[in-house]
């Protein structure tokens, strides 16, 4: 049975190993030159918060209005007014009262 060393099959491994190498590099080219081109602008645009002006490669963002995004002003709220505590039995005032005693209210600038 032959024998065999390492020493043989080392050149076929070792170029193999280069060859991969090589064709990763390639493939992460792209990558590593972006991330060096993000690391850039990033470092400029630290170094630009101590001032007051923006990055002019920056694009700014208007908000335009839309139509759905107007809405009608709110009616004025009607002025608060502390009614009286009932005595009498039956519940709430009702609608007609709170109407009087609200307008008697306004009318006397409180109770």
């Amino acid at each position: 049975m032959p024998t065999v060393t390492a020493d043989a099959t080392w050149p076929s491994i070792s170029s193999a190993l280069d060859e991969t190498s090589a064709q990763l590099e390639r493939l992460f080219a792209p990558s590593r030159e972006q991330r060096s081109r993000n690391l850039q602008r990033l470092e400029r645009i630290v170094a630009g918060l101590d001032g007051v002006t923006a990055d002019e490669s920056e694009p700014t963002v208007e908000r335009r209005e839309r139509p759905e995004d107007r809405r009608p002003p709110a009616p004025d709220p009607q002025p608060f007014v502390a009614l009286p505590q009932r005595t009498t039995h039956g519940g709430p005032w009702g609608p007609a009262m709170r109407e009087k005693l609200t307008r008697i209210a306004l009318e006397k600038g409180g109770w």
